[in-house]
Order: C-alpha cells, then structure tokens, then sequence
C-alpha cells in the first residue's frame, strides 16, 4: 500500500546510501503468517517476511506503519521523539538480560 511504500521512501531518505539494494516482501494483513513450526528442519529457514503484526508463533518480521503517525486520535507524537523515546528504553536493559 502506498503508506508502506512512503515508510520506505523516509528510510531512504534518513539513510542515504546505507540501504542495500535488495527486494523485501511486505505482509499487510492484520494476522500473523508462517508458523515458526513450518520451518524446523535443518536449512529450512523461512522467506523473509515483513508485517505490521508478529507473535511468538510466527516468523513475521515487524515493521513499523508510519500511516498512523500524525493522527491525531492515535495520540502519537512524532516519530523523531518516538524513536529517541525508544532508544532511550533500550538502554535500561541489556538486550542479553531481556525476556522473550
């Protein structure tokens, strides 16, 4: 959809000439997709798959919608404050020390 399409064209902006060129797969649905279960066997590993959805049973790779920031009913500030917001959690917890 074209808000996915935007998202990318602002990473491309943000990180220019940092982004390999390579072809990814976009997932819009709202459930997740390709069970962790479908791919146990050695060598076996799944298409990579981005989605706005993921969860312990899926092999989806989440990806942020960017369609929702400056809505005003999602309350959600800009994504500049919101990343530094995030960075900063991040560094509470070391990532070895993190519950899954």
């Amino acid at each position: 959809d074209k808000f996915t399409q935007w998202g990318i064209l602002q990473l491309l902006r943000w990180y220019p000439g940092k982004l390999p060129d390579l072809e990814l797969m976009f997932d819009t649905a709202d459930r997740p997709v390709g069970l962790s279960r479908s791919y146990r066997r050695p060598n076996s590993g799944p298409p990579p798959s981005f989605r706005y959805c993921s969860n312990h049973r899926s092999l989806g790779i989440v990806f942020p919608d960017w369609s929702y920031w400056g809505w005003a009913e999602t309350n959600q500030r800009p994504w500049r404050a919101s990343s530094r917001e995030i960075q900063e959690g991040n560094k509470r917890i070391e990532w070895k020390d993190r519950v899954p």
